[in-house]
C-alpha cells in the first residue's frame, strides 16, 4: 500500500520506494522547504538546481518532477512536489500540503505504472483519490492502471468518473470507450469513441477502434467509412491498417487487402497475425507463390502454428505441388493429431 509518511531521519537513511519532497517557488527558483530534520541536504539542493533549468521545476502548484535519487540513497527516486510561494508565516496551509501531496502520489503513479509496475501504481492512485476522489487525471491513471491489471468492471467506474470531471477531454472519452469495451459493453464503447471523434476529429485512436467494432459486427460499410478517415489523418497507424486489410478481406477487394496488410506489417514485421491474413489475401488475390513465402515465414519462425502449416499444404495444392502438399499435411496430423481441422487435412491427402 502506498503511504505517505513523516520520518525523522536524514534523507539518505530513508528505506522507500520514494522520498517526497515539498518544493517552493522562490524568488531566484525553486527552494527545498527545510523539515527540521535536515534542512539543507547539498546532494539534493545540487540536484534541483542541475536539473530546474532542464526540466523546468518552478515549484508552483501541482508542478512534480521525479528524479532519480542521488548515489548513496536508499530509495530509488525523489519526488519533488510543488508548494506554490512560501506565505509570509512561512506555513504553508493544510490544503495546500493535501494537493501537493496528492500530486505527488499521482505523479509517482505515473512513473510507476509506465515503468510496467502497476500494483505499485495502483496503491499510489489508491492514496491519492482518497484526499481528492473526484479528480479527473486521478480517476483516468487508476482507469489505465486497472485495465493494464485486467481488472475491467473497476476500470470502467474510474473511466466514467474521468470522463464526467471533463466532459470535453477526448483522451479520457477514449479511455471510456476502451473500458467499456473491456468490460463488454459495446453500446458504450460506441458512444464514447463517438463523442471523442466529436470533440478531436483528428484523433485517430477512437475511429480505429470505432471501425474495429463495426467490423466485428459485420457493418464493413460503417467500417470502411470510418478507417478510411482515420486513414487520411494517419496512413502509417497499424490498427487503421490492419483493420482495412480485414475489412478489404471481407470485401473480396484483395488487392486493397494486401495493400494494408504491408503497410501493417511495416510497422510491426514480427506479427504473425497480420502475415497469416497478409498470406490469405495473397492466396484470395491468387498470387499463391507469395501466399507460400510467407506461410513458410510464419513456420520457420513459430513450427507448431498449425493453422500457418495447415493453409502452407493448401496453397501447395493451389500451386501444383502435391509432394509438398502431402508432406505438409502429414507432418500437421502426425504432431497435432487432435487438430480441429483434421478432418479436412485428410479428405485433402486423399484427394491428392
Amino acid at each position: 500500500m502506498a503511504t505517505l509518511t513523516m520520518v525523522n531521519k536524514k534523507y539518505s537513511a530513508i528505506k522507500a520506494d520514494a522520498i517526497v519532497l515539498g518544493c517552493a517557488k522562490g524568488p531566484d527558483g525553486p527552494q527545498l522547504i527545510a523539515d527540521g530534520v535536515e534542512p539543507t541536504d547539498p546532494t539534493v539542493a545540487m540536484q534541483l538546481a542541475s536539473a530546474s533549468k532542464q526540466l523546468g521545476i518552478t515549484g508552483a502548484p501541482d508542478d512534480v518532477h521525479v528524479l532519480p535519487a542521488p548515489t548513496g540513497y536508499q530509495s530509488k527516486v525523489l519526488v519533488l512536489t510543488g508548494l506554490g510561494e512560501i506565505p509570509k508565516s512561512g506555513l504553508f496551509p493544510a490544503e495546500t500540503l493535501r494537493r501537493a501531496a496528492g500530486a505527488a502520489l499521482r505523479e509517482l503513479g505515473a512513473a510507476q505504472n509506465a515503468s510496467g509496475n502497476h500494483i505499485a501504481a495502483e496503491a499510489s492512485f489508491n492514496k491519492a483519490l482518497l484526499s481528492a476522489p473526484n479528480d479527473g487525471q486521478t480517476n483516468y491513471n487508476m482507469s489505465v492502471v486497472k485495465l493494464a491489471l485486467n481488472k475491467n468492471a473497476e476500470a470502467l467506474t474510474y473511466a466514467k468518473k474521468a470522463a464526467d470531471a471533463d466532459p470535453e477531454n477526448p483522451v479520457w472519452a477514449y479511455n471510456l470507450g476502451l473500458a467499456c469495451e473491456a468490460a463488454g459493453d459495446q453500446d458504450g464503447a460506441i458512444t464514447a469513441y463517438a463523442r471523442s471523434i466529436r470533440l478531436d476529429p483528428r484523433y485517430v485512436r477512437p475511429r480505429a477502434n470505432l471501425g474495429s467494432i463495426y467490423l466485428a459486427n459485420g457493418f464493413i460499410t460503417e467500417a470502411l467509412n470510418c478507417l478510411t478517415e482515420a486513414y487520411k489523418i494517419e496512413p502509417s497507424s497499424f490498427e487503421v491498417n490492419n483493420n482495412l486489410g480485414a475489412v478489404y478481406a471481407k470485401q473480396e477487394n484483395w488487392g486493397a487487402s494486401v495493400d494494408h496488410y504491408q503497410k501493417a506489417l511495416a510497422v510491426d514485421r514480427n506479427n504473425e497475425t497480420v502475415k497469416l491474413n497478409l498470406a490469405r489475401a495473397l492466396a484470395g488475390a491468387r498470387n499463391f507463390s507469395q501466399a507460400r513465402d510467407v506461410y513458410q515465414d510464419v513456420v520457420k519462425a513459430s513450427p507448431a502454428n498449425w493453422d500457418a502449416l495447415f493453409e502452407l499444404g493448401k496453397t501447395y495444392v493451389s500451386l501444383g505441388e502435391p509432394t509438398q502438399a502431402k508432406q505438409t499435411f502429414q507432418d500437421l496430423i502426425r504432431r497435432n493429431p487432435n487438430y480441429q481441422a483434421r478432418s479436412e487435412a485428410e479428405k485433402i491427402l486423399a484427394s491428392l
